[in-house]
């Protein structure tokens, strides 16, 4: 199932790698192509889930799913299982808010630097990250590395509390057994993306952004996150 997760947990038991697509519409992701270098700084957690994808057509198709082992995923023997992880951030190529999806060869380091610092990457007071991309298909890695230690600027607060945060866990929902050869195989001309940003106190709760007001001395004493 799609769940959220502490960043300590990242990269805790054994996870398979693969190369997701997601085509959801209207929304805003981190793509990444070999011989990228991406600079992003999380936000709030990190979700987590599986998922299936078969390539029908040249095409590549997608599902998040609950059960590998369900009939509908073992009919098809060249369907590939991943663990996937993903994370709202702040692209720094153009200070927008994406939606950062990936294998644990990304967010492993994330969870380390929780781990060896005992900060939330996503808090308010957290930090930014590189990630270089090499190779195509199976042949993909992702050098993922820490820049520095940052603390959303007041603008940043304020277009994030605007805006919103995506709602992850409804972006990746896990799809029933009964219509997953439907969203692998069937009409995927739509999709509907309502309701899919977090309100503004969920972004407040999410940044422990709660009770923050503007120009006061003690703000930055409210900023950890504890999950």
């Amino acid at each position: 199932m799609t769940s959220k997760i502490d960043w300590s947990d990242v990269g805790n038991g054994g996870s398979q790698q693969g190369d997701g697509d997601s085509k959801l519409r209207d929304l805003l992701f981190i793509r990444f192509n070999s011989g990228d270098s991406h600079n992003i700084r999380p936000l709030g957690s990190a979700i987590k889930f599986l998922k299936a994808g078969i390539s029908q057509d040249g095409n590549y198709r997608s599902a998040i799913i609950e059960d590998p082992d369900s009939p509908t995923i073992k009919k098809y023997s060249n369907m590939n299982i991943s663990t996937r992880y993903a994370v709202n951030v702040i692209d720094r190529s153009d200070g927008r808010v994406k939606i950062m999806e990936g294998p644990i060869s990304i967010f492993k380091e994330l969870g380390a630097y929780n781990k060896h610092t005992g900060r939330n990457p996503g808090a308010a007071e957290g930090a930014d990250f590189s990630i270089g991309v090499s190779g195509n298909g199976k042949q993909r890695r992702y050098n993922t590395s820490f820049t520095k230690n940052t603390t959303l600027t007041d603008e940043e607060r304020k277009m994030i509390q605007e805006q919103g945060l995506y709602k992850l866990e409804k972006i990746f929902k896990v799809v029933e057994d009964d219509q997953i050869e439907e969203k692998l195989f069937g009409d995927s001309s739509s999709s509907n993306n309502n309701n899919k940003k977090m309100s503004s106190d969920t972004v407040k709760d999410e940044l422990g952004l709660d009770g923050v007001a503007a120009g006061s001395a003690t703000a930055e004493d409210d900023l950890d996150l504890n999950f």
